[in-house]
């Protein structure tokens, strides 16, 4: 049986990827996420007029983005809970790209004049195993992030990028060099809707969908699609009785 989410995902439009002139990603200024969105737009000549919107977290950019076909997520499939923001979301979101690239150069950074040896250390949930297993783990939303907190002191150490850590002027004491990632591309749009009886405008599922007489297709009530299976049913039921009388002639 098709459920309500299978239902709506089948009405969702081809998504045009040359019509995404937003792409919405993890902030704050200096995230793998922010370079690899930037990078989509040069690789399909937009530089000048795509533009990068920059989230506390994909799940918050998910609940704001504009659902005008204009805009879509770049996320990556490291990213915790990858899979409950596609599944939850496929009402209005499909994933339409992806491609390879490097992470810039990961790194451990500390303070200047701080131990090489962290006891506490910000990383986002993703890179969270380069933690040493003797360092306490301080999760926050992003690798940029995790530089912000380690140069305002509220860490010793941080698991970020190169790029952030020298924005922050944090001293790295460990490289753990550029990490292959892929990245996914997901098209943001309001699904088709129809007018219902009383005027109010409804979303009709795919599977209440069917050919009528003249080729056009219709929209059956409920009890309508339940005797037009059960007809379905029978005509196979007569389709199989000949052949199974042939089957017995031939096996006498």
């Amino acid at each position: 049986m098709m459920t309500g989410e299978q239902a709506c995902a089948d009405t969702l439009p081809p998504a045009p990827i040359g019509d995404i002139r937003y792409l919405h990603t993890l902030g704050p200024s200096g995230t793998n996420l922010e370079s690899a969105a930037h990078l989509w737009f040069r690789r399909r000549g937009r530089t000048g007029e795509g533009r990068v919107v920059l989230h506390t977290s994909l799940e918050e950019a998910m609940a704001g983005v504009p659902r005008t076909g204009e805009h879509a997520l770049l996320a990556c499939a490291v990213y915790p809970e990858l899979h409950t923001l596609v599944f939850g979301n496929l009402r209005h979101c499909r994933m339409v790209d992806c491609f390879l690239w490097p992470t810039f150069e990961m790194v451990l950074a500390v303070a200047p004049g701080t131990s090489a040896e962290p006891r506490t250390v910000a990383t986002h949930p993703a890179p969270a195993g380069l933690v040493a297993p003797t360092s306490e783990r301080q999760l926050v939303t992003s690798n940029a992030q995790a530089a912000i907190d380690c140069a305002d002191g509220k860490a010793e150490g941080c698991v970020t990028t190169v790029v952030a850590a020298r924005a922050h002027g944090l001293r790295v004491v460990r490289s753990f060099g550029e990490v292959p990632m892929v990245y996914t591309v997901h098209h943001v749009a309001e699904p088709p809707c129809e007018h219902g009886p009383d005027g109010a405008r409804e979303r009709v599922p795919e599977a209440a969908r069917h050919l009528g007489p003249d080729g056009a297709r219709e929209h059956l009530p409920e009890a309508a699609r339940d005797d037009r299976a059960q007809e379905s049913a029978r005509d196979d039921r007569a389709q199989q009785s000949p052949r199974d009388d042939r089957a017995r002639g031939s096996a006498r």
